[in-house]
């Protein structure tokens, strides 16, 4: 029986697996001169600086960011008007000095940085910060590891550097960097310092600036199954305009590859042509729903937008068989157009890196997955649950309502001539 709570609202922060992280089982505090390192700085502008693990020289004074790396990150900050100890809290992903088996510093394991995010979310939530840097995968794994699921994704440093994420758990901007001890490394290598010194600047300029207020994107998804309704509505709210109207379109599947038709269905559609407001409405079932469907698709007067549209335009053609007429934007495409990092353009990626939103696909993600391209998923279990059907139409919904803001912003960010009206 599925319960009242989601894995959002139910996950541990210390213990997200199950498993015991704690200062005890990890154990590395008994060869630290300084075990368990406080946090240090007046931090008068609200930003908190997150680093790897001490240095050496750390764990001898007892402060963290003494060292070389410490050094180069004060010097930058300098330049930026920001004193580090004067202005910054600083602290590490792992507060104690992890010692290798000949005797030398070492880089802290995931399972060290496991153990000390209890420490790291208390220091948080306790001091309240309005922007936090992280340099390094360490410090990437301790704030983002229990909300981002692909582990993989966490050691990437690439894949979030230069992001100022609006982060609404901690209610602060969060802003992945370089850490300085690899930049030391690269010595000889002044682009990734330049990179390094932008991306620094990008973050120190958040600090005076508010978080964006954001309302539950749960709450602003219409569920029905009145397919007539919400397809006639928007031909009415979209056709005869002066200017030619935009509306982002998603759709849940059966599989990723529709080619063959006995078994792959198109579980529910969902709408979103005006912020706040998103419509998820069954697949269509018979000829008169499928002529409403064509009628909103194919009309050339309504600028269609999907999160990768060759996926929802193939489906349309071979399941529907309706082409889709007046494709205006990609948010995939667009993505990759503003920054070509690969790994940055789905639209879960961006709705974190760019509204904060995470995480909203885990109830029903595990239905969505088959065991190949042409073999069918779970979503008939889906569909089978009135509860599971409800989640999956929410989390369709909630797509539509991303893949519209996301293109607005892209739209914006690129520049030029908008025929398209916005609502």
């Amino acid at each position: 029986m599925k319960g009242f709570f989601t894995k959002e609202q139910t996950q541990s922060i210390t213990r997200p697996d199950g498993k015991t992280y704690s200062c005890a089982s990890c154990g590395i505090y008994r060869n630290s001169n300084t075990p368990k390192m406080k946090a240090y700085g007046k931090f008068k502008k609200g930003i908190l600086n997150i680093g790897t693990a001490p240095e050496s020289i750390d764990d001898q004074v007892g402060k963290p960011f003494q060292g070389e790396a410490g050094r180069l990150i004060g010097q930058e900050l300098e330049q930026l008007g920001v004193n580090l100890f004067e202005d910054c809290l600083n602290t590490n992903a792992v507060n104690c000095l992890p010692i290798g088996e000949e005797g030398v510093s070492r880089p802290p394991t995931g399972y060290e940085i496991s153990c000390c995010r209890r420490s790291v979310d208390t220091l948080i939530n306790d001091r309240e910060p309005r922007v936090i840097i992280l340099y390094g995968a360490a410090a990437i794994r301790s704030v983002l590891g229990t909300r981002w699921i692909k582990e993989r994704d966490l050691n990437n440093v690439d894949l979030w550097r230069g992001f100022i994420i609006p982060d609404r758990t901690y209610n602060a901007w969060v802003c992945p960097v370089f850490d300085p001890a690899f930049l030391l490394e690269k010595d000889g290598h002044p682009e990734m310092m330049a990179i390094w010194r932008q991306d620094l600047k990008r973050a120190i300029d958040m600090e005076g600036v508010p978080l964006p207020k954001v309302e539950d994107e749960r709450k602003q998804i219409i569920v029905t199954d009145d397919v007539e309704g919400v397809l006639t509505k928007i031909v009415e709210d979209c056709q005869g305009a002066t200017q030619k109207h935009l509306i982002a379109f998603d759709i849940e599947t059966s599989g990723l590859k529709p080619y063959d038709r006995r078994v792959h269905q198109i579980a529910c559609i969902s709408f979103c042509y005006e912020k706040g407001k998103a419509y998820c409405i069954p697949g269509p079932k018979n000829k008169h729903e499928r002529a409403l469907l064509r009628k909103v698709l194919s009309n050339p007067e309504i600028g269609k937008i999907a999160a990768n549209m060759k996926f929802e335009d193939t489906w349309m053609k071979v399941l529907t068989h309706i082409n889709v007429q007046s494709w205006a934007w990609d948010t995939m495409q667009a993505a990759h157009v503003l920054d070509n990092r690969p790994g940055i353009t789905g639209l879960k990626f961006q709705s974190f890196v760019q509204f904060g939103l995470v995480g909203y696909e885990s109830n029903i993600n595990a239905y969505l997955k088959g065991p190949d391209s042409n073999t069918p998923n779970r979503i008939s279990e889906v569909l089978d649950s009135a509860t599971l059907r409800r989640e999956l139409m929410v989390y369709c919904g909630i797509d539509s309502l991303m893949t519209y803001q996301l293109a607005l912003l892209q739209m914006k960010q690129i520049g030029g001539d908008n025929k398209w009206q916005i609502n």
